[in-house]
């Protein structure tokens, strides 16, 4: 299985799951993670908000810079001693007499600080002022925007007013394990569905509707209804509130066939605002048909639930 890097700011989000009451089976399966990970980063992380895990990350970042230039001086050092001795080894031949001896040492030599290098205990350049201010950003977007790739994010970056270079913003999320997973091939019916018993071969022939949930920032549940015509891949309706009941749907339902006249067949989940017995009645009195897809099932109400998806995604 292709391992993945996450971002401490996705551990912790995960860790938290934990404590909201959740099984870690169900964590781990969900998230495509193992027990093992699981339970490493609860020792590691375990107990720390968002803000201490960023500054644990900045001071890992700081203490490597240093461990570098340490290996780098240790590595420079040996060499130097390696080729001391081979110079000083008896019979050697003296520096003029053999050049395979003074070939080395000069080698060697050439790669030591000379008068007028910059020392090893100098601090580091500064990086410039737009990447210093423009990391940040790279490293917050994605906490708001967790599905968008780095040319997306990239976008936005220039839109707030950032010149934003789509390589950096994809190199600095591949340090900080921010990439989004490739999407997957979308898999293709092998034949005909049972759950498709009428297909929109023209408009008005079969409409799908259904209901999307979701929860506001400052709390209370939101719900958005859509209705939508599958051959035409049109959005008839839309409509959001904080309750829908299955009055609000006839209404909406009675609105749009006012405007776009009314079809063969509706297709729908099973809702209870959905398959109510006012809304099966007004139905049948008007000769509609109700295509009722089997409990457990989203799939076979396929044109609905992928626009859900994309609705979801852009809001």
């Amino acid at each position: 299985m292709k391992k993945t890097r996450r971002a401490t700011e996705q551990i912790i989000r995960i860790l938290r799951e934990a404590d909201t009451g959740l099984r870690t089976e169900g964590i781990c399966r969900r998230r495509s993670i193992s027990s093992q990970s699981f339970y490493r980063w609860k020792s590691k992380y375990g107990g720390m908000d968002l803000k201490e895990a960023q500054r644990l990350r900045d001071l890992e970042k700081e203490n490597s810079e240093p461990k570098k230039l340490l290996a780098d001086q240790l590595l420079k050092t040996k060499a130097l001693e390696i080729a001391l001795e081979k110079t000083s080894e008896p019979g050697a031949p003296a520096r003029g007499c053999g050049e395979g001896p003074v070939r080395a040492v000069a080698f060697r030599e050439s790669r030591l600080p000379v008068a007028g290098d910059q020392p090893l205990d100098a601090p580091l350049s500064p990086k410039p002022e737009g990447k210093r201010l423009l990391e940040p950003e790279i490293v917050r977007l994605p906490g708001e925007h967790p599905t968008l790739g780095y040319k997306k994010i990239s976008a936005k970056l220039r839109s707030l007013g950032y010149r934003a270079n789509k390589r950096l913003v994809q190199r600095v999320r591949r340090e900080e394990g921010l990439q989004v997973p490739p999407r997957r091939p979308r898999r293709r019916r092998q034949g005909l569905c049972a759950g498709l018993p009428r297909k929109a071969l023209r408009r008005n022939r079969v409409r799908a509707w259904g209901l999307v949930s979701d929860y506001a920032q400052r709390g209370g549940k939101l719900r958005a209804f859509d209705l939508i015509d599958e051959c035409a891949r049109q959005r008839h309706c839309i409509h959001a509130d904080r309750a829908i009941k299955a009055s609000d749907a006839l209404a909406l339902l009675q609105e749009a066939i006012r405007e776009h006249g009314a079809p063969e067949c509706i297709r729908s989940g099973n809702g209870p605002e959905l398959i109510a017995k006012a809304i099966q009645g007004w139905l049948a009195e008007n000769g509609i048909k109700a295509l009722c897809i089997d409990p457990g099932r989203p799939w076979r109400n396929g044109y609905a639930e992928s626009f859900n998806g994309r609705f979801r995604a852009a809001t």
